[in-house]
């Protein structure tokens, strides 16, 4: 990871999962620091991610205590850090200073102060949504298996698969899933690729807050897409 990240997504997207993954990387939640009232890292080597940073974001003081370990992470630790959030936290602040920002006790102009300190340790951060990091790995497994299955029965089968996954996080990565599974055998054909991504998706896509019902079509053999 060449920089630190800042990466954004819906709820239930993947997000951590896919942070996850990462060698070496220790995942601390900030739902759970603000319910413990422990804000405090343990001082270590390796990737650190912040997970939901959107918790809490109307919260002045929550606010300050984020801003506060993430500064610290950035400009003392010197530690590669990667922020998960459901929202830009930057323009979320900036939009509902200075309430989000500063108590009622605390004099507003402050609140440009602290979104001036905002700004500043966030420009350390590369800013991607979830669906970038799933694009550049889905077309990793994609580009791979063109190359190790160069048979026209096995190029069809990946087509079929780009065709049905190749719109959100979640159907990349069952797509992904599928090809993997599918690399040493034949591939499917178009209607069982279809009842597979089903059953595979259950209840990751139809339970999902992503999706919606013109998301899963089975007529026309299409998964995921609306038309």
């Amino acid at each position: 990871m060449p920089q630190n990240l800042l990466i954004l997504g819906h709820p239930k997207s993947g997000k951590r999962l896919t942070v996850k993954r990462l060698p070496e990387v220790q995942i601390v939640d900030f739902v759970e620091m603000a319910t413990t009232g422990k804000w405090e890292v343990p001082a270590a080597n390796g990737i650190i991610a912040l997970n939901h940073v959107e918790f809490g974001i109307d919260d002045p003081e929550f606010n300050l205590r984020k801003l506060q370990l993430i500064e610290d992470l950035v400009y003392f630790q010197r530690r590669r850090t990667i922020l998960l959030s459901t929202v830009d936290p930057l323009f979320y602040l900036t939009q509902g200073a200075p309430d989000v920002i500063v108590t009622e006790k605390q004099d507003s102009s402050d609140a440009v102060h602290l979104l001036d300190r905002w700004a500043a340790v966030l420009t350390s951060f590369r800013k991607m949504t979830i669906d970038d990091i799933t694009e550049d790995v889905f077309k990793e497994v994609v580009d791979g298996l063109k190359r190790r299955r160069p048979d026209r029965l096995f190029q069809d089968f990946i087509k079929h698969v780009v065709r049905e996954c190749d719109h959100t996080a979640q159907l990349r990565k069952i797509g992904g899933t599928v090809l993997r599974a599918h690399r040493d055998k034949e591939g499917l054909s178009p209607e069982a690729l279809v009842q597979e991504l089903l059953d595979r998706a259950n209840p990751a896509i139809l339970h999902s807050r992503e999706c919606n019902a013109a998301q899963i079509r089975t007529g026309g053999a299409t998964f995921g897409r609306t038309g």
